[in-house]
């Protein structure tokens, strides 16, 4: 089974740019990118529902998340530049 990578790979990129620009270094980056998985995974685990990107963002726009205000202020079909 492969997932659709489409565009789930922005909020993640988003987020390892956050760590980074909060100072913290590559590792510290990527074990804060993965433990953030680990709780998305345990909760769609939990509710037995497949991961859903529009609900997730749906969450991240509801607590008024600062991973979302980038996502947002990012013009359409631009990309974060990788690290």
């Amino acid at each position: 089974m492969r997932a659709n990578r489409s565009n789930s790979v922005a909020p993640a990129k988003a987020f390892y740019h956050l760590q980074r620009g909060k100072g913290k270094g590559h590792a510290a980056a990527l074990r804060a990118l993965a433990f953030k998985w680990i709780r998305i995974l345990w909760k769609c685990w939990q509710t037995r529902q497949p991961y859903d990107e529009a609900l997730y963002l749906a969450a991240l726009r509801r607590s008024n998340s600062p991973l979302i205000r980038l996502l947002e202020a990012l013009p359409s079909g631009k990309k974060l530049k990788s690290a």
